[in-house]
């Protein structure tokens, strides 16, 4: 009996649960000891809870360089380094191939099914009687709220790359049960809407950072923090997501629905609508209502983060000794621990580098990419035994040499080192402490016309000149060799710009100042040695928007966030009513391209990644499933109609 792909993938987590996959115990997805054959003596503790939750951090872990190659990878950060990798190259010219296996989705929907397993599991755990008398209601609830959180996280992921999937929620235990399923595809914003119900629901019952003893848990799990910054993102994207309803047809090109409860209502003409669980018929004014709601979301979620993270900045700089209050920034003198209260003060670190200063050691960068920063909010971890791979788009170290990888810097990124740069401009400007944080900006890498990247696989950073990055290294940047480092997900700068950015987006000009600010503080941070008149005040919803996208790009670059920045835009623009030309043609403010694939552009689909062949195979309609491949990339599909 043949599984559907993604039946498949929730199934193992069955077979997972009874212990038959794996025979290494000190694997992650191990959850079972060896000599265990079956689920029936599993689930009878809070260990056996946590083991499968390893397993599903683990596996967010291992689909790394899959979000790099979804987030970043087609956008204009990076170029490749040689020509003779045909997947990329492709992808970088806007040709995307279902038969491409790194548009697989199932390691997604394998780290789904271990979340739904664990969410199920435990509920039943936790009734009384209590099986395991120490785990109680109340310490599920903390893991829940934990384990909701990843599974948003993936459903977030593959909202972003394929826009409308599969929503699964259930656990399935047999082939037959897997067989009697048939799981339509939910469209994004209805999705996103869904997790953000879940989440609000459950933020307030999440582990708090103080939870925790280990500085590695504090960031490596969705605390109430991390789930905080997740909402504010996703209320982000719904938001733009919801705007141009109208103008914008699932890939059968239908109208969409916004909510999971919305019904479809068909005329009969065949024409399809839909309304809302209480009658409201779905239009481009309750979608843009809804949209503004989202927006006002995003802020109110950016907020409690940064409350929480300035409570903890103030406690960590009344500990710190006077040598090490430098790399906090300064606090105004009437501060004190009432929380952030839009004063326009964010607990960052501040750059200790002055501008008279040569030949100096870049504290901030040591500061910031240090594993489980004070400024991040949720890293994936790595260590010796599982590494992290992702490097090896960028750059690998080994011995003494820094060998380049697959991508390298985009001309035009490092084309303005020696250029004065303001925080309205794209590009990095000679006093941008970023631009050799970010790349390897040596003598040799330039004449081959191949910066890598080596934002956090350096270890330490020293400047030839605070005022000219173009100078150079004073001395070679540091190296690991283990390449074990974290990798990022949400930093408090992320959640700055997710505000600002959602402040810009509501377009009330009373908004705009902060907005800047937000924009302008962080570039400062960055740019010590920069002319007062650096930092610009924008008045005018468009350019304020890409003034934070310009940020965005110089503060994310090679973090997997770039090209879903420049969908997020394409989602939300007013490029709909009667637009001749290609969509990326009107995303040119936010995005530098050939005109070879603003061709190949040219709708919103073209945007999102192609459902594989594999998948189409066995879940596509002409299969007997539900799914409908990606209207632009179907030309390159091989299966025959």
């Amino acid at each position: 009996m043949k599984l559907h792909n993604i039946y498949k993938t929730i199934f193992l987590s069955g077979i997972l649960a009874a212990g038959t996959l794996f025979t290494a115990c000190d694997d992650f997805l191990t959850v079972l000891p060896e000599d265990s054959t079956t689920e029936e003596h599993f689930w009878e503790s809070e260990e056996d809870l946590l083991n499968v939750r390893a397993g599903a951090y683990r596996q967010l872990a291992s689909l790394g360089n899959a979000f790099i190659y979804w987030g970043e990878l087609r956008a204009d950060n990076l170029k490749l380094n040689k020509l003779d990798n045909n997947e990329l190259l492709f992808l970088q010219q806007a040709i995307l191939r279902p038969t491409n296996n790194n548009f697989d989705w199932s390691g997604v929907y394998k780290g789904i099914s271990l979340c739904n397993l664990i969410l199920a599991k435990g509920d039943e755990m936790t009734q009384e009687p209590l099986r395991d008398p120490t785990f109680s209601r109340n310490d599920y609830n903390q893991y829940s709220a934990d384990i909701m959180g990843l599974r948003a996280l993936y459903y977030f992921y593959l909202v972003r790359a394929f826009r409308d999937v599969p929503y699964v929620t259930s656990v399935v235990t047999s082939d037959e049960q897997a067989m009697q399923l048939y799981i339509p595809v939910s469209s994004g914003e209805s999705i996103l809407g869904e997790m953000c119900t879940q989440l609000e629901d459950v933020v307030n019952l999440a582990f708090t950072e103080e939870s925790f003893t280990s500085s590695n848990d504090k960031k490596a799990y969705f605390t109430r923090t991390a789930i905080h910054a997740l909402l504010a993102d996703m209320y982000l994207w719904r938001g733009c997501m919801l705007k141009n309803y109208s103008a914008k047809r699932d890939a059968a090109g239908h109208h969409r629905m916004v909510n999971m409860s919305d019904v479809m209502q068909v005329s009969e003409a065949g024409d399809t609508t839909f309304v809302t669980a209480d009658g409201t018929l779905l239009t481009d004014e309750y979608a843009n209502e809804q949209s503004n709601v989202c927006f006002r979301a995003a802020i109110d979620h950016a907020n409690e983060v940064i409350k929480i993270q300035m409570n903890r900045f103030y406690n960590a700089y009344q500990r710190a000794d006077e040598l090490a209050r430098r790399r906090y920034e300064t606090l105004p003198s009437n501060f004190n621990n009432t929380g952030y209260t839009g004063g326009g003060f964010y607990p960052l670190y501040r750059s200790t580098i002055a501008k008279t200063d040569r030949r100096t050691f870049d504290d901030l960068y040591t500061q910031l990419w240090s594993d489980n920063s004070n400024e991040s909010i949720f890293e994936i971890q790595f260590d010796r035994t599982f590494t992290n791979t992702i490097y090896n788009w960028y750059a690998t170290y080994s011995g003494s040499d820094l060998t380049v990888g697959t991508m390298v810097a985009a001309d035009f990124l490092v084309s303005k080192f020696n250029s004065t740069v303001n925080s309205s401009s794209q590009g990095f400007g000679k006093t941008d402490l970023r631009s050799l944080q970010t790349f390897a900006y040596t003598p040799e890498n330039l004449s081959a016309s191949a910066i890598p990247v080596h934002k956090n696989i350096a270890l330490g950073i020293f400047i030839e000149e605070a005022t000219d990055m173009s100078k150079g290294f004073a001395n070679d940047p540091t190296y690991s060799s283990t390449m074990d480092k974290n990798w990022p997900i949400y930093r408090l700068t992320d959640v700055m710009l997710i505000k600002a950015e959602a402040l810009c987006r509501l377009g009330e000009a009373s908004g705009y100042p902060e907005a800047n600010y937000l924009v302008n503080h962080i570039y400062a941070r960055n740019c010590p040695a920069m002319s007062e008149s650096d930092t610009t005040t924008e008045n005018t919803q468009a350019i304020l928007l890409r003034k934070i996208y310009y940020e965005r790009q110089r503060e994310f670059v090679g973090e997997g966030k770039r090209w879903f920045d420049v969908v997020r835009q394409a989602e939300a623009g007013d490029y709909y009513g009667g637009r001749t030309v290609s969509l990326m043609e009107s995303l040119s403010d936010f995005i530098s391209v050939t005109n070879v694939v603003k061709n190949r552009t040219r709708s919103l689909w073209a945007f999102y990644c192609p459902i594989t062949d594999s998948e189409m195979r066995v879940e596509g309609i002409q299969a007997g499933g539900y799914l409908i491949q990606n209207p632009v990339w179907e030309r390159y599909s091989e299966i025959k109609k």
